[in-house]
């Protein structure tokens, strides 16, 4: 199965090839609950060096899955792989070309929704694999039937969120680090459930150590009706950098 493919101008122009990706181990796991999970991946915060796209990250940025794990994280530090120049390309068309971008992600969904209707699935699309841009609204409703998913640093995106101010199908998880676990605790408080990576029986904050909580690795459908409501989101770290980080953004 492949995601959609850029015309051949593009390819030469952009130097990558499909958008979303579909066969990764994160995305594999979510068959097993009834979706076909693409995520589409581009180089986190400044490191495409053509702005930033993740403006609220904290210590998270040293350790992004963007960079550190899977297939990206085989390569020379300092150098890049033809993983990691694809997802500096797709920033790149983003930040340069923002309407062939979305464009393109229409394209994709529209390709991904048949895909997963011919294999008896539900879509579940999830723009920010390794990024935090907005979503735009139009975008979440123009596919009504179609789940999107987000995890988030951006405080004001969560609230929008918790307030109701967004299309029913786009479901947003907040994301802890070492900045910003006040705005975490708030956040669950409000029925909000928040990303914990590492050990959350170790945190500080009752709040969250003693919030429900579920496994995140069983797969990344972050949606009520999976998750709950007001729970913690247990993930286990991923990659080298993640695995051995002692910045407290991974709980020890």
């Amino acid at each position: 199965m492949h995601s959609t493919t850029l015309t051949a101008a593009d390819r030469r122009e952009w130097q990558f090839h499909t958008m979303a990706s579909i066969d990764n181990p994160k995305a594999s796991k979510a068959t097993a609950y009834g979706y076909l999970n693409a995520i589409l991946y581009m180089a986190p915060a400044e490191s495409a060096g053509v702005g930033n796209l993740c403006p609220h990250a904290g210590a998270c940025k040293a350790l992004c899955l963007g960079l550190e794990s899977g297939q990206a994280a085989i390569r020379r530090e300092g150098e890049d792989n033809p993983v990691t120049l694809a997802r500096k390309a797709r920033a790149r068309m983003f930040m340069q070309r923002r309407t062939t971008f979305w464009q393109y992600v229409v394209k994709d969904i529209r390709r991904l929704r048949r895909m997963a209707s011919r294999a008896r699935l539900k879509l579940c699309y999830r723009v920010n694999g390794s990024s935090d841009i907005g979503v735009p609204i139009w975008l979440l409703e123009m596919f009504p039937r179609v789940t999107f998913i987000d995890y988030t640093k951006n405080p004001n995106k969560m609230a929008q969120y918790l307030a109701g101010r967004f299309p029913a199908n786009y479901f947003v998880t907040f994301s802890r680090d070492t900045h910003n676990e006040r705005l975490a605790e708030r956040f669950i408080g409000q029925g909000g459930n928040v990303a914990i990576v590492g050990n959350v029986d170790a945190i500080a904050s009752d709040i969250l150590r003693l919030a429900p909580r579920v496994d995140g690795d069983k797969h990344d459908i972050r949606t009520p009706e999976l998750d709950g409501r007001g729970v913690v989101v247990a993930l286990t770290p991923k990659g080298h950098k993640a695995k051995t980080d002692t910045s407290g953004f991974v709980v020890r």
